[in-house]
Order: structure tokens, then C-alpha cells, then sequence
């Protein structure tokens, strides 16, 4: 959290409300206590100023592991803030194959199903369906996920995180929670490696 703490005093994040100022606090403590940190400050990448008008953006990934397993964006925007928080993958085994389809999301249903609506939406809404960019010469999307919520199938790019907009303190917690929940076995004390 120091290092949290120190990064709201430079001049770059000087811009950042009181109210938003205290949910970074906030999450990085929260963050800090699962076993995630601050791997780095940067300059937001060009989509994400084009697409957000956001100048910078702050990742998380779990410590004490060499590969940087990456669990959290947070955008700084001009006016205001965007978390993008991802699933992380168990292992290289976790990839769909052509002979076997494995899904990190089927796992969670019951979490999901009854999840706040703004966090079941992030599951279900068509606007995120795969588009099989990542399809290989056989026509396989390696990164395609299916699950089923509430009785629907769904196609989702394991690619792709779950986007809050303007994340407030109120909802810190869902997304803590979504975060435990997607990825309990790759926090500190818990990783599965």
C-alpha cells in the first residue's frame, strides 16, 4: 500500500479525485492482502487511450512467482478511473485444444448465476461473444471459452477481462469477490502450479 500511496502524490496523478483516490487505496491494500501486486506504471497502452482517453494505467499480477500473471488493469483517466480484472489461466494445460475444450468460467456458474447484475452481465451480454480472431488453419478458437449461465450458452474470449467502468468503493467488494473467485487457487498460500 506504501507504494500505492506514493504513486498518488506524483505531480502525473494529481488530477485523480479524493473519492477515487480512496478506492485505489483501497484496492491495493485488498489487493496486496490476496497476494497480488503493482508490477507496473506506465503510460496506458494505445488502445486504451484511444478507446478509454486514458494517460495511464497501473497492473497487478500474483508475487513471488516468476512469470508475471497478470490479474489487474487500472486505467487513469482524465476524468476518472476504468478496472479491467481478468481470469487467470491455471496453467498452459488450460487452453482449449481441438481434442479437448476447457473452461475457466463453467467452473464459477453458481457463483455467477447468482452474482449482482452487474457482475452476471459481464457473463452474459452479447457484446463480448468470442469473434474467433484467434482461430488456427483447422478453424479452432484456442482461446474460446463456453459455459452456460442460467440455462444459456455462451461463447467468451478467454482473452478478454471484465471492464468496470468508474468502479466505485460501494462495489469494491463484487469485485474482490469476482477476482477470489475466478482465481482462489492462484493467490498466495493457494497457487495451484
Amino acid at each position: 500500500m506504501e507504494e500505492m500511496r506514493n504513486l498518488l502524490i506524483q505531480e502525473r496523478f494529481t488530477n485523480i479525485s479524493p473519492e477515487n483516490k480512496a478506492f485505489l487505496l483501497a484496492f491495493d491494500e485488498k489487493m496486496t492482502q490476496l497476494g497480488y501486486g503493482i508490477i507496473e506504471v506506465a503510460d496506458a497502452y494505445k488502445w486504451a487511450r484511444n478507446w478509454l482517453s486514458a494517460k495511464y494505467m497501473i497492473n497487478y499480477a500474483v508475487t513471488g512467482i516468476k512469470a508475471k500473471r497478470l490479474a489487474a488493469h487500472i486505467f487513469v483517466k482524465e476524468d476518472g478511473l476504468f478496472l479491467r480484472l481478468f481470469a487467470l489461466k491455471k496453467s498452459e494445460y488450460s487452453h482449449n485444444t481441438k481434442q479437448q475444450s476447457r473452461s475457466v468460467i463453467e467452473p464459477h456458474r453458481a457463483y455467477i448465476e447468482s452474482a449482482p447484475s452487474y457482475i452476471k452481465s459481464l457473463f452474459t451480454n452479447r457484446e463480448s461473444d468470442c469473434d474467433h480472431t484467434h482461430e488456427n488453419a483447422d478453424g479452432f478458437c484456442w482461446r474460446l471459452d463456453c459455459y452456460t449461465v442460467d440455462g444459456e450458452r455462451y461463447e467468451k474470449c478467454i482473452g478478454k477481462g471484465f471492464d468496470f467502468p468508474d468502479p466505485t468503493m460501494s462495489q469494491l467488494p463484487d469485485y474482490i469477490g469476482l477476482l477470489v473467485e475466478l482465481n482462489a487457487k492462484n493467490i498466495r498460500g493457494k497457487r495451484e502450479e
